[in-house]
């Protein structure tokens, strides 16, 4: 029976990280409808040549440059996509919640003696959560110093939302074997939970409490990261991730997430070290109607010239308010770079389509002339 209860338990340390880190950082990536803009860029070049905004050497340049970039972000979007579909499903998460419960539910028609392996499999009616969760407290009326089982109830009612509930008994069992690393982290993850996910003070002293005695524990180390990323640590975030990635199974489906938290704290470091950028906060006005998924595109051109933003990023109404960073890497073209510009415009413009050509009923709010080497911060609220 001992590989029986391993399994679920196992199962069950899944289903309590994945409720924890199930979004991962905060990213500014664009998403853009690649094949579409660059049909709209390339026909707004065409028309500059014809209007002789452009010769055409430049013309033929930024359509090559446009084409190449096209098959760049082709290749990266597949991946993008990739890592962040699992954490974004509503579905996943509820057929997660359903398998944990359904798994604990086994376990301890078990662990508490209501019936032999055969006995279980037998047409039998399931019982409910609130009978399981009375049973399991009776045992432990009995049984008070019963590890496995507080560790257990506490578990399950930190799957049902429960966070107080749960680190009573998180720490029922941490008063009974403080050494053992399950319940360690269980308390430290509760104890977080209960203080809107903070895992700095208490948390961070029983993870490191693990690392000392096993440098090589996973969830320990994805959640000393996670924490070194609170304190605004980044290089070493990055650091202790890399280093719990490379001690993941290639077939953990978790190591995915965590590919996709070391790529995002690497462009935070970039944005926090880059010599020019422009920091943008923007919000949407009260008297703005405004679906959620409409998009909003920030991006930043030269008052003369090419009409072209020289750096962009797209987001959704959903996104708001927020602040985000304009830096070479959000360059349109790779030929024209933030960094070469002395005079920039930089502009909000709220959009149901979400096509680079403005439209007849998009709302567009833009800023004076700044020098991006200065590294400006500005507000844009988009109103009327």
């Amino acid at each position: 029976m001992i590989w029986f209860y391993l399994i679920l338990f196992w199962l069950l340390s899944m289903a309590f990280v994945v409720y924890f880190f199930y979004k991962p950082l905060k990213s500014y990536e664009v998403k853009q409808e690649n094949v579409d803009i660059a049909k709209e860029k390339i026909a707004q070049l065409e028309e500059d040549l014809k209007t002789g905004v452009l010769t055409q050497s430049s013309f033929d340049e930024a359509k090559e440059d446009i084409l190449k970039t096209l098959t760049l972000d082709e290749s990266l979007n597949d991946t993008a996509q990739n890592k962040t579909r699992v954490t974004k499903n509503t579905r996943s998460k509820t057929l997660l919640s359903g398998v944990f419960l359904i798994s604990l539910s086994l376990l301890f028609f078990h662990y508490l003696n209501l019936g032999s392996p055969e006995t279980t499999q037998a047409k039998q009616e399931q019982p409910s959560i609130e009978s399981l969760l009375l049973k399991m407290e009776q045992h432990l009326e009995k049984n008070p110093k019963d590890v496995q089982a507080w560790s257990m109830l506490g578990k399950t009612y930190f799957s049902m939302q429960n966070v107080e509930k749960a680190n009573i008994a998180f720490k029922k069992a941490y008063a009974l074997q403080p050494d053992d690393e399950t319940v360690i982290l269980s308390l430290a993850s509760g104890l977080a939970a209960q203080n809107n996910n903070q895992l700095l003070g208490r948390p961070v002293q029983l993870i490191q409490k693990v690392l000392q005695k096993n440098p090589k524990s996973i969830k320990a180390l994805w959640l000393a990261g996670y924490a070194t990323y609170q304190a605004g640590n980044y290089t070493l975030a990055q650091k202790t991730w890399e280093k719990t990635y490379s001690l993941m199974a290639e077939t953990d489906p978790e190591r995915k997430m965590i590919a996709q938290y070391i790529e995002d704290i690497k462009r935070l470091q970039a944005e926090k070290n880059a010599t020019v950028k422009i920091t943008v906060s923007v919000s949407l006005a009260k008297n703005i109607q405004a679906s959620p998924n409409d998009f909003v595109m920030v991006y930043a051109r030269t008052p003369t010239g090419m009409k072209m933003p020289v750096a962009i990023k797209k987001m959704r109404v959903a996104d708001l308010p927020t602040t985000i960073i304009l830096t070479d890497a959000d360059a349109a073209m790779p030929t024209r770079k933030l960094s070469q510009m002395e005079k920039v415009i930089v502009f909000a413009r709220l959009s149901k389509t979400g096509q680079a050509i403005q439209q007849p009923d998009d709302i567009i709010v833009q800023s004076g002339v700044l020098n991006p080497k200065n590294k400006p911060k500005l507000t844009l609220k988009i109103t009327k």
